[in-house]
C-alpha cells in the first residue's frame, strides 16, 4: 500500500516531467548517458536552459550524474529506469505509484523507413535524402546565418572560430568558415538535433549517435573549394565511425563547387599518414574513378563516411553555397566527445598559428 510520502514523491516527479522540455530531456536520456553540451546539441536548447531543467529533475531524483574526468554526465537512474522497454522497444519510467509509456523512441520510428539508404552507404559509403528539412525550417537557419555574418565582433582573423579560402578572381582572403557553429544561434542547434535525422543516424550507424563537430561552410562566390580529403584523421581517441551529414540551405551544384564523393573508396580505411595532422589525398588516388557530385536543393541532406575521400571544386556561380556540416560518432565509439575534440582542435589550431608568427589567436 502507498504512503503519503510515497504519493507526494510521485506528485513531485510527475510536476518535473509536466515540461515537455523536462520529458524530452529524459527521454533522451533513456537511450543512454550525456552530457549538458550534447543534449543542448540534439534538442536545440541552450544550455543554460538544459542546465535548469537537469537541475529540477535531479531535485526529483528523476535524474542522477556522475563525473567523467572534468565533465558531469547525467542519466536516468536504474530505479526509475527499470521498467526498461516494453514488447514493442517503447520507453517506461517507473514512478513507483504509476508507469509513463513514453512510447517507441524516434530513432526506431525513424529507422525502418532509412533501411534502404542504410544499405546504400553500407556498400558506396554515402546516401542522399531528398527535403528532409522544410521551408520554413531552411528559412530559419537562413535568417540565422545571415545575421551571423553582420557579426563584425565573431569573424576576425584571429578567431579560431573563422575559416578562410582565397577569392579564384582576386586572390584575396575571404571568410569562409563558422567552426564549431551551433553555440552560436538555435536555428543551426535545432537542425543538427532534429528527431528525423538523428533516426537516419541511427539507421546508417546501427545505434545511437553524438554530435562530434558542426560548422557551416558559407563558400561565397568566387571562393575556392577544398582539395581531396577525409574527414577522419588519425588524432588519438578520433572517433572511426564518424559520419558526416550535409544541410544544404543553398542550391548546391556543379557551378557552386557542390561535394565530389568516390563511391566505395571509404571501405579503403584511412588513406592518410597516422599522425595526427590534416593531410591532402593526392588526386591520382581517385584516378579512373567514376566519382559522384552531391547536387543538393535547400532542405536536401547528404551523407557521408568519415572515410570517403571527397573533394569540391570553386564556386563560379553568383550565388552563396551555404551548407551545414555536422559530424557525429556511434554512442559506441567514444560516446560524447564534442568538448573534446574541441579542447584539443583550438590547442592544435594555436601551435599552426605560432609556425607562421601568429600568436594573436583566440576563442569567441
Amino acid at each position: 500500500m502507498q504512503s503519503d510520502r510515497d504519493f507526494e514523491s510521485c506528485a513531485s516527479r510527475l510536476k518535473a516531467l509536466a515540461d515537455p522540455g523536462r520529458l524530452q530531456i529524459v527521454d533522451r536520456l533513456l537511450d543512454g548517458e550525456q552530457s549538458v553540451s550534447s543534449l543542448a546539441g540534439e534538442l536545440g536548447v541552450a544550455v543554460d536552459k538544459v542546465s535548469h531543467h537537469l537541475g529540477v529533475l535531479r531535485a526529483a531524483q528523476l535524474v542522477q550524474t556522475r563525473r567523467e574526468g572534468k565533465y558531469v554526465v547525467y542519466s536516468v537512474p536504474a530505479k526509475v529506469a527499470r521498467a526498461g522497454r516494453g514488447l514493442r522497444g517503447e520507453k517506461t519510467l517507473d514512478l513507483g505509484c504509476c508507469q509513463i509509456n513514453l512510447g517507441e523512441p524516434a530513432e526506431a520510428r525513424g529507422a525502418a523507413r532509412f533501411d534502404d539508404l542504410a544499405r546504400q552507404f553500407a556498400s558506396e559509403g554515402y546516401a542522399i535524402v531528398r527535403g528532409m528539412f522544410s521551408a520554413q525550417q531552411i528559412d530559419a537557419v537562413d535568417a540565422e546565418l545571415k545575421s551571423l555574418l553582420a557579426r563584425g565582433d565573431l569573424i576576425q582573423p584571429g578567431n579560431l572560430r573563422c575559416r578562410w579560402q582565397d577569392d579564384t578572381a582576386t586572390g584575396a582572403c575571404v571568410f569562409d568558415a563558422f567552426d564549431p557553429v551551433i553555440d552560436l544561434g538555435p536555428a543551426c542547434a535545432r537542425v543538427a538535433g532534429d528527431a528525423t535525422l538523428l533516426a537516419l543516424l541511427q539507421a546508417l550507424c546501427g545505434e545511437p549517435v553524438c554530435l562530434f563537430k558542426d560548422r557551416v561552410i558559407f563558400k561565397p562566390p568566387g571562393a575556392t573549394g577544398y582539395a581531396l580529403h577525409q574527414d577522419y584523421i588519425a588524432w588519438p581517441g578520433f572517433p572511426e565511425s564518424l559520419v558526416t551529414l550535409v544541410v544544404a540551405v543553398d542550391p548546391a551544384d556543379e557551378e557552386s563547387g557542390c561535394i565530389e564523393v568516390f563511391p566505395g573508396y571509404h571501405n579503403r580505411g584511412c588513406l592518410t599518414p597516422s599522425d595526427g595532422n590534416y593531410h591532402e589525398i593526392p588526386p591520382d588516388a581517385v584516378e579512373g574513378t567514376t566519382s559522384v557530385k552531391l547536387e543538393l536543393a535547400p532542405g536536401d541532406v547528404a551523407a557521408f563516411s568519415g572515410f570517403m575521400p571527397h573533394r569540391s571544386a570553386p564556386n563560379r556561380s553568383r550565388h552563396w553555397r551555404r551548407l551545414l556540416y555536422f559530424s557525429y560518432n556511434a554512442r559506441s565509439d567514444g560516446g560524447d566527445c564534442r568538448q573534446t575534440h574541441y579542447e584539443q582542435f583550438r590547442v592544435w589550431l594555436r601551435e599552426r598559428y605560432a609556425e607562421y608568427g601568429r600568436s594573436e589567436a583566440y576563442f569567441a
